[in-house]
């Protein structure tokens, strides 16, 4: 009972006998009172202004992911889609992300290509964490397409990986190269000396029949100045006609 008592003798004492003691005191208690609640609510401003930067952050990446143009979706450590964007869902010629989300990614890749990448870049990407190449993809109705795809393995060993169409890319790539075959087969059968130069006096192509006239291997024609390759000069030769073709556009011999 005696410290309840003291207490409460000292509170009539402050109240009665010393008035501005206690006044002040209760205006300190008070100032450290207002000061701390202004520190804390500072600190809970803060924390909310970043809160909402963060979240603006967080639905501005999710716009962009959702409006890319590239193929995007993460598989969980089992092999299975947890995310996926509406171009990914699209290119793979599904309505919509929800059609393939909890599903495995031998959705979208046979057994073969599965095969493939298991003995290919698996290995690169459990060393390196990141790899880039090609796959082959097989869409809904079962029609293939090349993807260009980069994989990303996260710390819990689920993989984010981003892909692109590619196939218009790589018939063009065909198509090229089907022409050059047929070029090349033109060009190799014409049984006169026939070379190549641009611009810089650089050979760039010669068929057998010059480099036979010219008693040297296609080694020492390729890629080299013609008057260095034919004699051993360093500069054009004088009345050189491939440079008076190339001033005048025109013709000549």
């Amino acid at each position: 009972m005696k410290a309840p008592i003291w207490g409460a003798d000292a509170v009539i004492d402050n109240a009665f006998f010393q008035k501005t003691t206690f006044h002040k005191l209760l205006f300190y208690d008070l100032l450290a009172f207002v000061i701390i609640l202004l520190v804390f609510g500072f600190f809970i401003y803060k924390l909310v202004v970043k809160r909402r930067a963060a979240d603006e952050i967080s639905r501005k990446l999710s716009l962009a992911v959702e409006s890319s143009m590239d193929g995007i979706s993460i598989y969980s450590p089992e092999n299975c889609y947890v995310f996926a964007n509406e171009a990914y869902a699209k290119m793979n010629g599904y309505d919509s992300p929800a059609d393939i989300i909890g599903k495995s990614y031998a959705l979208m890749y046979d057994e073969k290509e599965r095969v493939r990448m298991d003995q290919t870049w698996m290995p690169s990407l459990l060393k390196n964490r990141k790899w880039r190449g090609e796959l082959v993809a097989t869409r809904k109705n079962g029609s293939t397409y090349v993807q260009e795809a980069s994989v990303t393995m996260l710390e819990d060993n689920s993989r984010i990986c981003i892909v692109r169409d590619i196939s218009w890319r790589k018939r063009g790539e065909l198509r090229l190269q089907r022409s050059e075959r047929f070029l090349n087969t033109i060009f190799d059968s014409i049984r006169d000396p026939f070379c190549i130069f641009d611009r810089d006096y650089q050979i760039i192509r010669v068929n057998d029949a010059y480099a036979q006239m010219k008693n040297l291997s296609f080694k020492d024609l390729l890629g080299k100045k013609c008057y260095e390759a034919l004699h051993n000069g360093t500069t054009v030769c004088d009345n050189c006609v491939v440079r008076k073709s190339l001033q005048s556009a025109d013709p000549c011999a």
